[in-house]
């Protein structure tokens, strides 16, 4: 299958997330209290709470899904599938954009919900979904591409506010900091992707790359 548009990072990992949790068989078509929460699913992406969950999810990658799943609706609207805690209700936000014009909605989002539980292309869409990395945000490194093959400045981001500003990986929560500081206790790299799933062995490569930068950079302005 074919899509179109670009996914950005949070929106592939909250995708990814929904993928695997529909091969667990966790959802039950129609039962909408068998659907992920707001506030499980920042828990399932490790993301500490800040606000209401919803508004958070928000900006965590479920308007960027939001955004794609109209872009290709051959694609069922698997965003659906994240509810209210309470009401086990999509937001606002999922009825305004997929469905305002149909009259009897819920059982327009039921139907859908049930179609991206039993889809059975979403290897070939992971496959075939574009990747957006940022570039790293301003304020952050400008420091000169160190050489070898890992392109940092893809995979590093700094953002105001988001761990204080430190560089993370790829829009995440995880600072560069944490990974150097893993190898540093002699955790091995498949030690790290265990216990953090959501990195991969380039996410680490590239924090290394940026570590050798910065290093290469301090020397250079101390000579």
């Amino acid at each position: 299958m074919k899509v179109h548009g670009e996914l950005g990072p949070k929106g592939k990992k909250l995708l990814e997330l929904i993928i695997a949790e529909i091969a667990r068989g966790r959802f039950v078509a129609r039962q909408p209290e068998t659907f992920l929460k707001y506030g499980e699913v920042l828990k399932l992406l490790r993301i500490a709470s800040n606000g209401p969950a919803g508004q958070q999810l928000m900006r965590e990658g479920l308007r960027e899904l939001s955004s794609w799943t109209r872009e290709n609706p051959a694609v069922p609207k698997m965003d659906g599938l994240i509810v209210d805690e309470e009401k086990n209700l999509p937001g606002r936000g999922f009825v305004r954009t997929h469905c305002a014009k149909t009259a009897d909605w819920r059982n327009w989002w039921l139907e859908e919900t049930q179609r991206a539980i039993e889809f059975d292309e979403y290897q070939q869409i992971l496959s075939g979904t574009k990747i957006k990395y940022p570039e790293i945000a301003p304020g952050g490194s400008s420091m000169s591409e160190p050489t070898g093959k890992v392109d940092y400045r893809k995979v590093i981001t700094a953002e105001p506010g988001k761990r204080g500003g430190r560089p993370c990986i790829r829009g995440m929560r995880i600072a560069v900091a944490d990974v150097l500081g893993w190898l540093a206790s002699g955790m091995s790299n498949d030690e790290i992707l265990s216990d953090f799933p959501e990195l991969t062995r380039n996410d680490i490569l590239a924090c290394l790359a940026f570590a050798a930068a910065r290093e290469q950079h301090s020397l250079t302005l101390a000579a």
